[in-house]
């Protein structure tokens, strides 16, 4: 028989109840029927490609099926034992048929287990035990997916609760209830006109099918009923017995893999501190509660299961080897959690292959019942740039291991999370960007605990390593121009030591002295209030500080080697239509203190990125005179430069208009007195001069020097031009 494509519309990626049907349908026809066969995603569903058509394919399972005797002895509930023996044991233990003789086998040994097991603290443990190495081989699979024996205790795969049942509903138990509805006597629960050909098209197809009143557990939450599931009130949960069947069968595919790769070294974990150890399976991660609607801080779970999806044609031997095998690397590391994952996945850290995951929160809700919540796709993608991001979980897990962290840490952490799991989706310049500025944000929460920050130390990232994110975002239309002022303030620096406190404009603002590569908490900042008082009042702050400090001639040995007077000695430069758009406010304010306070974690005294000299589209006359005298102009003589004077920033950051007008004056008659020609009269110069505080900020910026001078020349006549009008500024 030719082998043709089969679409199974019924089998989706998501609910997870539904993917791992998918699973079951290929492992089985690959195992009992084709060893060819193949099975690839595509948006309408899962496409089988065997000897079998549609209608040989539900012959195959009504008529020909052997099940993978799921037996679990070990569990109250499982029924083994009379209270718990609800029909489907009995049904096979009864059965002639030869489908069910190695079930039959498996059973009886589980039976003779229990009687030869006695009663201890230790029984499960014995009883697994017992189970790995007397039942049939056949069973070995749903043992393995289980439960997995570790030294002298048990680890649990999450997707299978805690042994095989999740709460009371036992998943062996009730797999064998709903077995015997398609291959074995019809049972009284079936409703009316129903039939394993019914359930199995409908399981198969997506078409409507009758169900059964029962629970299909944490797979397809939205299945169970419950309060405020009908359309007046609760409604009964109503499943397909075929789904089930199909999705334990399926199962044994993903939670079995733990087993082998615990053997290679991995891990457990445990979803709260008391809860059992859980296996760790491939693709499953430690829970990030972010990235989803419903995602709630400290949600109590298993975990987040990441479903691959994969549109080229595989046989199941390779689907097996995937999960077994699985690769989900961060930074070098298997990824740990679903933050981790989520960077893996576009930093080629998964295997080839696989073109996107259906994620799956494994959360307790309603109760003490898990539900797996199908929460988003995530596309796999190389988008290298995220890679930056590696550099900050180590300090991150400094910050979650802390003791007695203040209230506000939980909140700031989650918004790293959130911003980080951002980024690894666009790997976009901006998002990585705001990222690093939640970073901030956290660093600056942890920076008031004086107790707590102790064991964190504060952050200090290579500029290196984001000099390309800068460059990228620094031509962003969007975010540009912020991030170019963001980048000339975070960059300001001294060789040596510098007056005002620090050999850098971070040494000042945050509270840490920096070591070489290393930083280290001081008492409190040289300028507080960075993130709570208006940005451009601690910017003149700085400014101001540092005048008093070099006319005072605040000099040690730490800080010298320092220019004289208060400008810093290095820094990006900034060209002069990014000034003068920062001091005339013709910006996002809050957008730039978010992208400085992530810029000033960096190190900028290893190398910076070259920034975009932006061209003078506008001039502020008030900027343009006072610029001229806080650094060099190109191509003008030493002595033809105007000075700045020691008191002008004090004034100016005191934001009274008449005190800006004063030192605007002087900076008019400073031109002068450098042979320019004024254009324009000092109360020209006052009128509509910006905020005195914000031209105190903008002046601490490393100007790009032919744009200082060009700002210069469009309110001044250099010393060299045709003297003509010569009054024609002071009439103006």
């Amino acid at each position: 028989m030719t082998r043709a494509p089969l679409l199974l519309a019924g089998c989706q990626p998501e609910p997870l109840a539904s993917y791992l049907k998918t699973l079951g349908v290929l492992r089985l026809v690959a195992t009992q029927v084709d060893p060819g066969a193949t099975g690839h995603w595509t948006p309408d569903g899962f496409v089988l490609t065997s000897d079998l058509d549609l209608g040989g394919l539900v012959e195959f399972f009504a008529s020909s099926y052997v099940p993978t005797p799921v037996v679990s002895p070990w569990n109250g509930g499982s029924g083994f034992h009379p209270k718990d023996n609800t029909g489907g044991i009995g049904h096979i233990e009864a059965s002639t048929d030869d489908r069910f003789e190695v079930y039959r086998d498996a059973i009886a040994v589980g039976r003779q287990i229990l009687q030869d097991v006695p009663e201890s603290k230790d029984q499960k443990l014995l009883i697994v035990q017992a189970c790995r190495s007397r039942l049939p081989d056949a069973a070995l699979p749903w043992i393995d997916a289980a439960a997995v024996l570790l030294d002298g205790s048990l680890a649990y795969p999450p997707l299978l609760g805690t042994g095989g049942n999740d709460g009371r509903l036992d998943f062996s138990n009730n797999f064998m209830q709903r077995l015997v509805l398609l291959i074995g006597p019809v049972d009284a629960k079936a409703p009316k006109g129903a039939s394993p050909e019914s359930f199995l098209i409908g399981a198969l197809t997506g078409a409507q099918a009758r169900g059964i009143k029962a629970s299909i557990g944490q797979f397809a939450p939205g299945a169970n009923g419950g309060p405020n599931s009908g359309a007046m009130t609760a409604a009964d949960s109503i499943s397909n017995p075929a789904d089930f069947v199909l999705l334990v069968e399926g199962a044994m595919v993903v939670a079995a893999a733990a087993t082998k790769r615990l053997g290679a070294g991995l891990s457990t974990y445990s979803g709260s501190a008391t809860g059992p150890k859980r296996a760790a399976m491939p693709f499953t991660f430690a829970a990030t509660a972010v990235g989803y609607a419903s995602a709630v801080e400290g949600e109590e779970g298993r975990g987040e299961l990441w479903l691959p999806l994969w549109s080229r044609p595989a046989r199941f031997i390779e689907v097996a080897r995937l999960f077994g095998e699985g690769r989900c690397s961060w930074a070098g590391k298997s990824a740990r959690s679903g933050l981790d994952a989520a960077r893996a996945a576009v930093t080629l850290g998964v295997d080839r292959g696989i073109d996107s995951f259906a994620r799956c929160a494994l959360v307790t809700r309603n109760g003490l019942a898990t539900a797996a919540i199908p929460v988003g796709r995530i596309i796999v993608a190389e988008r290298p740039d995220v890679g930056v991001l590696a550099a900050l979980d180590g300090w991150l897990d400094r910050v979650r291991r802390g003791k007695n962290p203040p209230n506000a840490v939980g909140p700031a952490l989650v918004g790293v999370e959130r911003a980080m799991f951002r980024a690894a989706a666009t790997g976009s310049a901006p998002d990585l960007l705001a990222a690093l500025g939640a970073a901030a944000a956290l660093d600056g929460v942890v920076a008031t605990a004086t107790t707590f920050r102790d064991c964190t130390g504060p952050l200090l990232l290579p500029v290196e390593r984001w000099a390309r994110t800068i460059s990228a975002a620094a031509v962003d239309p969007a975010i540009g121009l912020e991030v170019r002022l963001a980048a000339g303030f975070a960059s300001l620096r001294d060789r040596g030591g510098g007056p005002g406190g620090g050999r850098s404009i971070a040494e000042i603002v945050r509270p840490i002295r920096r070591d070489g590569r290393r930083a280290e908490w001081t008492e409190r900042p040289v300028v507080a209030g960075l993130g709570r008082r208006v940005l451009i009042d601690v910017l003149a702050d700085v400014h101001r500080r540092r005048w008093i400090a070099a006319t005072q001639g605040e000099r040690t040995a730490a800080t010298e080697g320092a220019t004289p007077g208060a400008a810093f000695e290095e820094g990006a430069w900034v060209g002069a239509s990014d000034v003068v758009s920062f001091a005339t406010s013709r910006l996002e304010r809050r957008r730039l203190e978010e992208l400085l306070q992530g810029l000033l974690l960096l190190d900028w005294a290893f190398g910076a990125p070259r920034l975009p000299l932006a061209s003078q589209a506008s001039v502020s006359p008030a900027l343009a005179i006072l610029a001229s005298a806080f650094g060099p102009l190109e191509g003008i003589p030493i002595e033809a430069h105007p000075q700045a004077q020691p008191g002008w920033v004090a004034l100016l950051a005191r934001r009274v208009e008449a005190a800006t007008a004063e030192v605007l004056a002087d900076g008019v008659r400073r031109v002068r007195m450098a042979g320019w020609r004024p254009l324009v009269s000092p109360a020209g110069v006052a009128g509509g001069a910006p905020d005195g505080a914000a031209l105190a900020a903008a002046l601490l910026l490393k100007l790009a020097p032919v744009h200082r001078r060009v700002l210069l020349e469009r309110v001044a006549a250099r010393p060299d031009s045709d003297p003509a009008d010569k009054h024609q500024g002071e009439e103006g």
